[in-house]
């Protein structure tokens, strides 16, 4: 029966102490999911698949049943449950009504909502004329975010963007107890040496926490799950062609591509590459920094250039294989994270010289960051900041170069090592 897996998914209805297997390693974004709830509008927890949403859900939970929530009142579904298929979003949460007709207050946790059709106007008429519902959905695709998803709650949803971990909630996962102030000798050596392996391995919750035997076949796993289920299944995309160019993707994190570039390497047509492009960021499995400019005008679509970027660098790592030692480009690859994630869009500089990335903060300071995996600083790198400063004089800028283990400032250019960026607030 519908109802009996309903209940299997809600363990706590039976017994609350039962979520407690559940929770797995606190997150730094659960405070504020949990500040959410007290707002009446829909808190979405969107991501890529895997990176820990479901786990942030059941923290949530469990944050409310301690705080003395009736357990009935709190309905989890994972939607993409097999039981589950047949049956429209309005007759599961109408089956959960009928079988505890809770009073007062409910949460209702949606778990992967995009696998149900006409979902937001479901939502939207649980929120207008239930009073007492509290929602929460996830999901792995920016659609979420865009369309009629959004014109349907506009007004009516808090959004909270999930990531595989950052280095420093990566530390945190590894049981290392730091503070980022005066952070030095062994225990810098030590930190150090935990980026290399963040850089290794990657920051997918539960590969972190998992066996060296394992992890490998984990990651490939995940790769297949985002290809199927958030890009062929949901978009009918062509398998043969999506795979081969995310494949490609995975191994040139951190270079240059341009519709062309990809035509010619991969031989496909501009208008599959320019779709499942689009389709590989909706599913948040790439992100793709553009060539950064101060003019509005828009550079053609095939010659516009990119910089690719994965979500998780571990995964290009399975699945092409140990195939690099270049922890340039990955290091690359995590700053550009944690810019993103800090609700930068960074660009990319290409001059005579390069800058890796080109950021404008809030308060209109052009942010410019060099990565370099060593403390023999190549001049190149001061030489490609400098060019911007003197094409763009007028601009406010704040210049960093990170570095392997290098504090210091030369010309009003920060050198940093790139483990104490990473673990550090930005001052935007």
């Amino acid at each position: 029966m519908l109802i009996d897996s309903i209940w299997d998914w809600n363990p706590w209805w039976e017994k609350s102490e039962s979520i407690s297997g559940f929770v797995g390693h606190p997150r730094e974004e659960l405070s504020q999911l949990i500040t959410s709830l007290d707002d009446s509008k829909v808190t979405i927890i969107s991501g890529v698949r895997r990176a820990g949403k479901t786990t942030l859900m059941y923290q949530m939970i469990a944050y409310l049943l301690e705080s003395g929530v009736n357990p009935i009142n709190i309905l989890f579904l994972g939607l993409e449950d097999p039981a589950f298929v047949e049956h429209d979003l309005t007759t599961l949460i109408t089956e959960y009504r009928k079988e505890h007709t809770p009073k007062g207050k409910i949460y209702l946790f949606l778990d992967e909502i995009q696998s149900k059709d006409d979902w937001e106007r479901i939502i939207r008429k649980e929120i207008d004329t239930r009073k007492e519902s509290k929602v929460i959905i996830s999901g792995s695709s920016s659609t979420l975010l865009s369309g009629k998803h959004s014109a349907i709650l506009t007004g009516r949803n808090l959004t909270y963007l999930i990531y595989p971990l950052s280095f420093k909630s990566f530390l945190s996962f590894m049981g290392e107890q730091i503070s980022t102030v005066n952070l030095r000798g062994r225990s810098a050596e030590r930190v150090s040496g935990l980026l290399r392996r963040y850089l290794d391995i990657g920051g997918f919750p539960e590969i972190v926490l998992q066996d060296e035997v394992h992890r490998r076949a984990t990651l490939n796993q995940y790769f297949n799950d985002i290809i199927y289920r958030d890009i062929i299944h949901l978009q009918s995309a062509n398998p043969r062609k999506v795979y081969t160019l995310a494949s490609y993707l995975l191994l040139n994190v951190g270079n240059t591509i341009t519709l062309s570039s990809l035509r010619r390497a991969l031989g496909l047509s501009y208008d599959a590459i320019r779709d499942y492009l689009h389709y590989l960021e909706q599913a948040r499995l790439f992100y793709f920094a553009k060539e950064f400019t101060f003019s509005p005008k828009p550079v053609p679509a095939k010659v516009g250039k990119m910089k690719v970027y994965c979500t998780d660098i571990g995964m290009a790592r399975a699945v092409h294989g140990r195939h690099s030692r270049d922890y340039g480009r990955f290091a690359e690859n995590a700053v550009y994270l944690k810019l993103l994630t800090e609700g930068l869009a960074p660009g990319f500089f290409r001059g005579r010289k390069e800058i890796d990335f080109v950021a404008v903060t809030p308060d209109n300071i052009v942010f410019l960051v060099n990565v370099t995996m060593t403390d023999k600083i190549p001049k190149r790198e001061f030489d490609g900041i400098n060019e911007f400063i003197e094409k763009y004089p007028r601009s406010q800028t704040e210049s960093i170069i990170l570095t392997e283990g290098l504090y210091d400032e030369v010309s009003g250019i920060k050198l940093m090592p790139l483990w104490k960026w990473l673990i550090s607030e930005l001052e935007l």
